[in-house]
C-alpha cells in the first residue's frame, strides 16, 4: 500500500492542539512529499502520544509551581524549588533533573526529525519505496537521536532514517550499532581514509599506511568496526572479456588506467557496516590531484611492479567492468 503524506491528515483545528514537538513535525510535512509522509507516519505512534502527554503535564506542573511562588508557598533558590514547610530532598532534586532531561531528549529528537524531513524532501517520490519504515528500526534510531547534540552527528544520523525511508530494511542492525558509537572525529577520519578506497578496499603501502592517512587511522577504524582487521592482497580482475580496465571515481572526470595485466596491491577491506556508512554519509569529492596521488601510490606499492596512468573519463563512469580478486596475506606483511 502506498504511503502518502495525506495519511497524516493534520488540519488547522488539530494543529492547534499539538505540542511544539509534534507541531514542528506536522509543519514540516505540509510540503506534499512522499518521504516526509513516511517519516511522519513512523513518528506519530504511541510513543509520541505518551511523550506529548508527559510534556503537557510537565508544563501544567510548571505553571502550578509558578503560581505557588507568586503566592508565597514556594521559593526558587540556587536551582531548586523549595517549599517553605518542607526541606529539599534528594528525591525531589532527582525528579527535577529527570524532568529537564526528558524535555531535552524531546528537543534533540525534534531537531533530528526536522533534519531528516528536510533531506528526504529533496528526493524524488519515485525513488522512495511504498513500504513503511520498520518500526523496530525507528525505535532504535529514535533512542539514539534523543542523545545527539552535535549538529554534524545529527545530520549523519538523520541520513540513516532517510535511507531507511527510501528502502525499508536496507540498513543492518550492525550498522546502527557501529554508527551510534562514532564520534565526529571518527567519521572525519573514516571519510579521509576512504578517499583512497577503491570498491571497498583501502589500499595500503608496505608500512600499512593508506593513501590518505596513517596506519594509526587504520587501527582506529578497525576498533570502530568500519575496517576489517585482516590485511590481504587484491588484484584487478577484468569482467565481461574487457581488454582495458579503468578505475573510476564518483564525481571526477579523471580515472586510473593500469598498464599491467597483473595489477595488485595490499589492502584492508571495509566491513559491511563500513560500506553502508560510506554509502549513507557519502564519500568526499575527489579532485584530479587526488587521482594523481592515488595513481602514484598504486604504482609505488604494486606487488607486481605494475604501472598506471591517469586518463580523462566521463564523470560518474562506473567500475562495473572489473572487480577485486582477493588473495592471501602477502608475505611482506609478516
Amino acid at each position: 500500500m502506498e504511503i502518502l503524506p495525506i495519511q497524516a491528515k493534520v488540519n488547522v483545528d488539530a494543529k492547534a492542539d499539538l505540542t511544539p514537538l509534534s507541531q514542528a513535525a506536522a509543519d514540516a510535512i505540509f510540503a506534499p512529499t512522499k518521504g516526509a509522509g513516511k517519516i511522519w507516519n513512523a513518528f506519530v505512534g504511541l510513543w509520541v502520544a505518551n511523550r506529548d502527554s508527559a510534556i503537557a503535564m510537565i508544563r501544567a506542573q510548571t505553571e502550578k509551581d509558578c503560581d505557588d511562588i507568586r503566592n508565597g508557598k514556594k521559593e526558587y533558590r540556587n536551582g531548586e524549588l523549595l517549599e517553605y514547610h518542607n526541606p529539599p530532598t534528594l528525591a525531589g532534586a532527582y525528579d527535577a533533573l529527570h524532568t529537564l532531561n526528558h524535555m531535552a531528549d524531546a528537543r534533540r529528537l525534534q531537531s533530528a526529525i526536522e533534519q531528516a524531513i528536510r533531506q528526504i524532501a529533496e528526493i524524488p517520490s519515485e525513488e522512495i519505496s511504498d513500504d513503511p519504515i520498520s518500526q523496530t528500526f525507528f525505535n532504535r534510531w529514535r533512542r539514539e537521536a534523543e542523545m545527539i547534540d552535535e549538529e554534524d552527528l545529527r545530520k549523519w544520523w538523520s541520513q540513516l532514517l532517510v535511507e531507511e525511508a527510501k528502502t525499508p530494511n536496507s540498513i543492518s542492525p550492525k550498522t546502527l550499532d557501529v554508527m551510534k558509537d562514532l564520534s565526529k572525529s571518527d567519521i572525519e577520519c573514516f571519510l579521509r581514509v576512504c578517499r583512497g578506497a577503491i570498491k571497498g578496499e583501502v589500499i595500503v603501502g608496505v608500512a600499512n599506511n593508506p593513501v590518505f592517512g596513517s596506519y594509526g587511522d587504520i587501527v582506529r577504524l578497525q576498533d570502530a568496526g568500519l575496517v576489517n582487521s585482516l590485511e590481504a592482497s587484491v588484484r584487478i580482475k577484468p569482467l565481461h572479456n574487457q581488454r582495458q580496465t579503468i578505475i573510476c571515481f564518483v564525481g571526477c572526470e579523471m580515472g586510473i588506467l593500469p598498464q599491467s595485466e597483473d595489477f595488485s596491491a595490499r589492502s584492508f577491506s571495509l566491513t559491511k557496516a563500513g560500506q553502508e556508512v560510506l554509502r549513507i554519509v557519502g564519500a568526499l569529492a575527489m579532485s584530479p590531484k587526488d587521482v594523481h596521488v592515488i595513481a602514484d601510490f598504486l604504482c609505488d606499492n604494486s606487488l607486481a611492479d605494475g604501472q598506471a596512468s591517469v586518463v580523462r573519463v566521463p564523470i560518474d563512469s562506473s567500475n562495473d567492468n572489473w572487480e577485486w580478486e582477493r588473495g592471501s596475506r602477502p608475505a611482506c606483511f609478516s
